[in-house]
Parts: structure tokens; C-alpha cells; sequence
């Protein structure tokens, strides 16, 4: 266990968390039969190895990796940290697979395994509720983390879930007072304010201020090159739900109830605010775009 943890943080997923299936299962049941739940996927899985990024890491190594093979840094467009995010979980389940040949790879992002509801594989820490302004906020790393994806494995391994109180206990929320849209609250982060306030020309095009004066985690904060890089991307979802809405299209296929993302922590979109892009809720952390990718057959 502890070399699959160094194999992972050395490509930027610094959090890796063991959580038996007995507290994963009871906060899927409510899912539609033949949804893609854990247990669907892997009926034999007994731990879902799930698997974080915290700080900057993840985003260096992976601008890194693409500089090395190019000489450019990749194109945003093409959502190069589920990329890597695949490609890293898939080279840790090799070795993985020959103990056992069952073992299912998962991802909170468009994917044919993508588990709506990802964060529920994490059970109920109590910092995994939204802080104010809509992010879970993780005891060391604050905001700054995400979601990468998941190994269910029916290997039994020793059980480590997240664990501790939410820092939004005893927090002042400076987050509040910093939001210029006034979305966000101590009740619960307006949504809806938020994404209007940003397809104007505003400050929050690219950042959030809210989340910025989180005192939290501040030494691990994102690059301002990422930070940009998942707010534009959210805020691209966010034009691209309204013209939906504008034009009475149906929404795009990952939206989900929201009634469920209270629970939930941010999104592949690290962080970043997008009306139905929050089922990720640091699932990926609130700040990067869902895939585009066409959707392949299980692995």
C-alpha cells in the first residue's frame, strides 16, 4: 500500500483514501436501477480506493508531462487533466489487476464508467460538506483539491477514510464578504447568482474571490494558470447550459438532480461554479470542465 502511494503522489495524486464498501453502498441505494453505482460495476468490489489531488501538484506534473512529449503546453480544450488523471489511475491498476483481474477503474468525470454522485464513494467526513461559497473544504489543503477518480477492488485492503471536522466550523467566512455577486452565504452558495454574475464582464470570469479568501490551505493554493484554466472552463459550461436553456434543448447527459449535491464535494472542475456541472463538487474540485470524450467501452 505504501508504494501505490508514492507511485501516485509522484504524478501529483497526493491523497489516497481506503473506504469499505459497507459505507458506500446505503448512499447509492436511492440511485435508478441500472445506474452505474459501485456495485453494478464491480459486484464483487469490497474497498473503493479513491484518489485526490491537493495543492498545485497534480497540475505541474501534468503540464510537465505534456511540455516533455510536445514542447507546448496542452490545449484546454482538450481537458488534458482527465487525461492524465486516466492515464495516472489505469498505470496503478495494472499491477493491481493481476491480484485482482476484476478490479474497475471509475471517474467523476464523462467517461463510460463515470459514477454519478462520485464524492459519495469518500462516506460522510464532515469537512466534505460545501463550505459557503460551494467547495468542500479539506482540513490541510483547503479548497485546493479535486477528485481524480477511483479503484473498486475486491483486495481488503486496511480501511483509511477521510476523516475530521469541516475548518468552516470555526471559520469567520471571509468568504462571504468577498463575493461580489452575493451568492455566497452561510445557509448555501446561490448558484444561480453566481453564474449570472460571471457570463458578465466581471472579476470572476476567471477566478473566484470567495475562494480566494478562504484562510485555509492558502499555502497550497493552485497555480494562477490553473486557477484561470478551470474557471474559464466552467464558465464555458455555464453559456453553453444557457443557450440550452435559451433554446429548449435538453440538458447535456451528466446533470443530475441537484437535490444530491449538497452531500456532495467540488468537481473536476476544481472548484470552479457551473450550475450542472456541481454533481462533481471537488469530484474533480470545483473548476474543470467535464470531458468531451466519446464515451468507450468498459475496461
Amino acid at each position: 500500500m505504501q508504494r501505490f502511494r508514492e507511485q501516485a503522489a509522484v504524478a501529483g495524486l497526493n491523497r489516497v483514501w481506503v473506504v469499505p464498501r459497507a459505507d458506500i453502498d446505503p448512499r447509492f441505494a436511492a440511485h435508478p436501477a441500472g445506474a452505474l453505482t459501485p456495485a453494478a460495476l464491480h459486484p464483487g468490489y469490497r474497498r473503493a480506493v479513491v484518489l485526490a489531488s491537493a495543492g498545485p501538484a497534480f497540475w505541474r506534473a501534468v503540464q510537465a508531462q505534456h511540455r516533455g512529449a510536445s514542447g507546448r503546453v496542452p490545449d484546454p480544450a482538450q481537458n488534458p487533466l482527465d487525461t492524465s488523471s486516466e492515464r495516472t489511475l489505469e498505470a496503478l491498476a495494472a499491477p493491481l489487476r493481476k491480484l485482482d483481474p476484476a478490479l474497475v477503474s471509475v471517474y467523476p468525470f464523462r467517461h463510460a464508467r463515470q459514477v454519478l454522485g462520485f464524492a459519495r464513494l469518500l462516506g460522510g467526513a464532515p469537512w466534505l460538506a460545501s463550505a459557503p461559497f460551494g467547495v468542500s473544504v479539506e482540513p490541510q489543503a483547503g479548497p485546493w483539491w479535486a477528485l481524480r477518480g477511483a479503484l473498486l477492488t475486491a483486495l481488503d485492503w486496511p480501511a483509511e477514510a477521510p476523516a475530521g471536522e469541516s475548518p468552516c466550523a470555526v471559520c469567520p467566512a471571509p468568504c462571504v464578504s468577498a463575493c461580489p455577486a452575493q451568492a455566497v452565504h452561510q445557509r448555501g452558495f446561490a448558484w444561480t447568482a453566481c453564474a449570472t454574475f460571471r457570463l458578465a464582464q466581471t472579476p470572476c470570469r476567471e477566478t473566484c474571490l470567495a475562494r480566494l479568501a478562504c484562510p485555509v490551505g492558502v499555502d497550497q493554493r493552485y497555480d494562477a494558470a490553473a486557477i484561470a484554466h478551470h474557471y474559464r472552463a466552467s464558465l464555458r459550461e455555464i453559456a453553453q447550459q444557457q443557450m440550452q436553456q435559451q433554446q429548449q434543448l435538453p440538458p447535456t447527459d451528466f446533470t443530475e438532480d441537484r437535490t444530491s449535491l449538497a452531500s456532495d464535494p467540488g468537481s473536476s472542475l476544481d472548484g470552479a461554479s457551473t450550475p450542472v456541472a456541481q454533481y462533481q463538487v471537488n469530484t474533480r474540485s470545483l473548476g474543470e470542465a467535464p470531458s468531451k470524450r466519446s464515451k468507450s467501452a468498459p475496461k
